[in-house]
Parts: C-alpha cells; sequence; structure tokens
C-alpha cells in the first residue's frame, strides 16, 4: 500500500501518439489545457479538503479507518477508471475523496512515526504528531510536479518511446516488489525492506520517489496529446484523475522518505 504505483500508467499506451479521435474531431466540445488544468485542480482541492476534514472530525486516533478505508475504496476506483475511462467525469471526484482519506491516514501514521522514532533517539516519550513533516512532504511534493512540468515543458526530459517504456518498467518493478515485500512479511516475518530508518530503507525510498516523480512525464505526455488529437471532453477528467494519482504516490513516498530521514536508526 506505501508502494503503491499509478494504475492509470496500464491504459498509457492508447493514449500516447496513437489514439484515434478522429470521430471526435468535429465535436464541439474537446479536451483543451485549461480543462486538465481546471478538473486537476478540483480533484485535488476535494483531496486536501476531505483529508483535512476527515483529520478534524475523526481525530488522529483513526487513522487505520482512514488510511485503509481510502486505499481500498480509491484503488477499486481506480480500476474502474482505468478500464473505463469515459466515467472519469463522474468517478474522479469520488477517487478524489477516497484519497483524501488515504491522504489524511498515511500523514498521521507517518507523522505519528517520525515522533516517536525522535523521542525514542532522544529518550523521551512521544507525545504529539511530527506535523511538520506533513507541511515539508507536501511542499516538496508540488516543488518536483513544477520542476519536472518545466523539464517536460522546456524539451529537456522528453517522453519518447523508450523513456515511457523504461518509466512503465521501472514502476511495474516498483509494484512487484511492493507485494513480495508484503507478502514475505505477513507469511513469513521476513520482508525484503524493513521500514525502519535504515540506510537500506532510506535509499529504497528515495528510489521510490524518483520513479514516481517521473511518472508525471507520462501524465503530462497524456494531456499534451490529448489536446493536440482533439480527445473528447472527458478526457480532461482521465488526465486530472492520472495526475491525482501520481500526486498522491509522490506525495505518499516523499513523507515516508523525510520520516525515515528524520527518525532513522
Amino acid at each position: 500500500m506505501m508502494n503503491t504505483g499509478n494504475p492509470a500508467i496500464n491504459k498509457v499506451e492508447q493514449y500516447l501518439g496513437h489514439g484515434d479521435w478522429a470521430e471526435h474531431v468535429a465535436a464541439p466540445k474537446t479536451m483543451t489545457y485549461q480543462g486538465a488544468i481546471t478538473n486537476t485542480a478540483i480533484l485535488l482541492g476535494l483531496t486536501v479538503g476531505t483529508a483535512a476534514a476527515l483529520w478534524s472530525f475523526l481525530g488522529p486516533e483513526m487513522w487505520a479507518p482512514m488510511l485503509f478505508g481510502g486505499a481500498i475504496i480509491g484503488l477499486i476506483l481506480a480500476l474502474i477508471i482505468v478500464f473505463k475511462p469515459q466515467a472519469s467525469p463522474f468517478l474522479a471526484p469520488i477517487y478524489a475523496i477516497a484519497e483524501g482519506g488515504f491522504i489524511a491516514g498515511i500523514s498521521i501514521f507517518w507523522a505519528s512515526w517520525a515522533g516517536s522514532a525522535q523521542a525514542s533517539a532522544s529518550g523521551g516519550v512521544a507525545s504529539q504528531l511530527d506535523t511538520s513533516l506533513i507541511t515539508q512532504a507536501a511542499g516538496l511534493t508540488f516543488a518536483i510536479a513544477a520542476v519536472m512540468l518545466a523539464l517536460y515543458a522546456t524539451r529537456i526530459i522528453r517522453a519518447t518511446p523508450m523513456v515511457v517504456r523504461m518509466i512503465i518498467v521501472a514502476t511495474g518493478g516498483v509494484l512487484l516488489f511492493a507485494l513480495a515485500n508484503i507478502l514475505l512479511g505477513v507469511f513469513f516475518d521476513r520482508p525484503l525492506v524493513s521500514w525502519d530508518g535504515g540506510p537500506l530503507s532510506i535509499a529504497v525510498s528515495a528510489l521510490i520517489v524518483g520513479i514516481a516523480a517521473f511518472n508525471l512525464i507520462i501524465d503530462f505526455k497524456i494531456v499534451e496529446d490529448g489536446v493536440e488529437n482533439k480527445a473528447p471532453k472527458w478526457m480532461e477528467w482521465y488526465a486530472g484523475f492520472a495526475l491525482l494519482v501520481t500526486i498522491v504516490w509522490l506525495y505518499a513516498s516523499i513523507l515516508r522518505l523525510l520520516a525515515m530521514l528524520r527518525g532513522g536508526e
């Protein structure tokens, strides 16, 4: 769960460069950059607003139901959207709300973990969440997204077929690693990586942050190709959904990395 990849990439080949939008060219409403930006902002607002509301009303002690409930509902909705992207105008906002629960839960979890680790290292008793971790992770997430957008816009990084394949392979590797880590931990109590703040956990966390960041290149390509090929209007919501998936993954990965660095052994 904490290594979750971007499920939207499973459809990326359909939208990169060779999507057939001919039947939509004559339609009065087609995809625009402004529409994609607006819908992405709406989805991000729903996610952040839901996370803040759940934290305020349910309290930090309810982090587990928020995290696991949001993750399970979000995964189900994401799979439906990926295989039925035309439903994204209706399901993407619900997905964003579910991700708000996931964000609230995972933020509380790692803020608590970091606070406890620091207190243990200093010989004290943890009594508060390290909420500065959340602020820093959010700031870094949007900073990295801005940098990746600038690199893409200036063509310093190009979404060539080879680059896209490399990102997809790397993301698939993260998914397989996450599955193996969970199964080995649950059934044999010997995970590949224990998230204990040691050098290995920090290195793996940093690698996952990098892979998550490069998934933004695919998302930007989906938006660019959709607009240039006059994709149907609903693709604005699908593009926003894809960006939200990556941004949430990036945030969760940065949050874990900062927690490892702050509370490492």
